[in-house]
């Protein structure tokens, strides 16, 4: 079977935000190349694109530097790149696409041969634009111009019922993904999937046979309590009329809570020490949204995405020893950022029900 259909029934929810660089921002740095046998890419980048990493945009790829590839969220990101040399190259540079990670000497950007040669003025300032090793350079991100659609393709270290890994291919480049889920149509719940390495998502046990989205009923956005429909009337004696109605026609609009408090994390009561750990967040603000929650791990000096179970509850199997320090992805209308402080730690021998305050305050 073709194994871009293996799952073709699964719905899937990717959760895509506008990058921290505009596209409109040019940006001061130096870029250096490595060599392949033939000029392009590597499969072995570390975005998991495999052979894709490799041929994408006709092998004009680039490694990227840890403030650039974030963790894999700057995977599949497209960067106009023009040196700054010009006795040596063109005005109009090349345009890349991130594939892999790595840091080099001063430099945010390291291309393929392939991209790097295409700096140059003409082919035969190539040779000399190599012989410098590394150059000044400004770059931007740019839409990738793919035109084509979003790919979805399993990894091959899946094994069918047992463990699902995907790769997001075409990512267009403009748009960073940082979430991405499947529907089970048995719990009729989104499920998320863990964030592996790079473009590559992952899930354990994944749900069996056909999974469908359903629709909301009634077409209503919002289901409230009793005490608060009792609030939309005009007065008490009125409730009972409005209550009658079922269903009423509303305006809303998204507003700051207005807690006056910090944000909290709560040890969910199902965390077992050592083994796995869930957390709640609470006194999230109203107005800004948290798509990623990540925890440092000391040892490697990466950050770890944890697995978004449902809700505002968020996991982590095997956990990494020690203090964690806590960090997450906000958006609101305004800008996307990541937010985290001194306080907004795990302490090294956390248990159930332990709810920590840190000194964040979210709109």
């Amino acid at each position: 079977m073709d194994e871009s259909l293996k799952y073709s029934s699964i719905f899937m929810c990717m959760i895509m935000l506008l990058p921290a660089f505009s596209y409109s921002q040019t940006l001061v740095s130096k870029a250096s190349f490595y060599s392949t046998s033939d000029g392009m890419g590597t499969p072995s980048g570390a975005c998991g694109y495999g052979d894709y990493g490799k041929d994408v945009n006709n092998g004009e790829v680039c490694t990227a530097s840890r403030r650039i590839y974030r963790n894999g969220a700057g995977c599949g990101a497209c960067y106009q790149v023009r040196c700054k040399n010009t006795a040596l190259c063109s005005a109009e540079g090349t345009k890349v696409v991130v594939t892999d990670s790595a840091d080099g000497q001063e430099t945010d950007l390291i291309l393929s041969f392939k991209a790097y040669a295409k700096l140059a003025k003409n082919p035969n300032l190539t040779p000399k634009l190599c012989g410098k090793g590394v150059v000044d350079i400004e770059y931007r991100r740019v839409s990738c111009g793919y035109g084509g659609n979003l790919m979805v393709k399993i990894h091959e270290r899946s094994k069918y019922a047992e463990y699902l890994a995907i790769v997001v291919l075409n990512q267009g480049g403009a748009t960073d993904i940082h979430v991405v889920e499947v529907y089970e149509e048995e719990s009729q719940q989104w499920i998320s999937m863990r964030k592996a390495y790079g473009a590559v998502w992952d899930l354990s046990s994944p749900p069996c046979g056909d999974l469908k989205v359903s629709a909301d009923g009634q077409e209503t956005d919002l289901i409230l309590s009793f005490k608060a429909y009792a609030k939309l009337a005009k007065n008490p004696n009125l409730t009972p009329k409005l209550c009658g109605k079922g269903v009423v026609d509303i305006e809303y609009r998204r507003v700051s809570c207005g807690y006056g408090g910090n944000l909290m994390v709560k040890i969910h009561e199902r965390s077992k020490y050592a083994e796995y750990l869930a957390i709640v967040v609470l006194n999230q603000g109203g107005a800004t949204d948290i798509h990623v929650v990540e925890v440092y791990e000391e040892e490697s000096q990466q950050w770890i995405s944890m697995r978004k179970a449902y809700g505002a509850v968020w996991d982590l199997s095997s956990p990494p020893c020690g203090d964690l320090k806590v960090r997450f992805l906000t958006s609101t209308s305004v800008e996307t950022k990541w937010v985290q402080s001194d306080k907004a730690v795990i302490p090294s021998q956390w248990k159930a029900g332990l709810t920590i305050e840190t000194d964040i305050q979210l709109t």
